[in-house]
């Protein structure tokens, strides 16, 4: 008896039992995913933060006349810097 012909005999409760073994599989693979994406979220806010507390200890921002300002000076070490802290997003 061949493969196809094989299945085709399973009983009802062989037929029931490979379904659950397999939605269980589907399940683990569901769930590791979404853990994995949780996690790449939450570093990526975390960096998102990081970030934004980097430009608002360099810049002034004037909500009344939004206008920015300079608060230090900034130079190819501060955009370094800042280049560094976005990039943790692809590590």
């Amino acid at each position: 008896m061949d493969f196809k012909n094989e299945r085709l005999m399973m009983s009802k409760e062989e037929t029931r039992k490979r379904a659950k073994e397999l939605l269980n599989e589907n399940q683990v693979d569901l769930i590791t995913k979404y853990m994995f994406l949780e996690q790449q979220c939450k570093k990526q806010k975390e960096i998102n933060q990081k970030a934004i507390e980097y430009i608002k200890e360099r810049f002034y921002f004037n909500e009344e006349t939004g206008e920015c300002s300079l608060l230090h000076t900034f130079d190819k070490c501060n955009v370094k810097e800042l280049l560094d802290i976005l990039n943790e997003v692809s590590k």
